[in-house]
């Protein structure tokens, strides 16, 4: 699957699934399971899904 958009780190996806690849607020790489969750595991940040218009 593609992604619909890719910033800073953060990739969305169509179906809603957010990975956190690098927090675009601490600039640190989350760990893999941090990735899936869509949570930074240093920071906390949670990018917002993407508004479906």
């Amino acid at each position: 699957m593609k992604p619909i958009k890719r910033s800073n780190g953060v990739e969305w996806y169509a179906d809603g699934t957010i990975l956190l690849f690098r927090c675009p607020e601490c600039k640190r790489e989350n760990y893999a399971p941090a990735v899936a969750d869509g949570v930074c595991c240093w920071c906390g940040y949670k990018p917002k899904p993407i508004k479906k218009q």
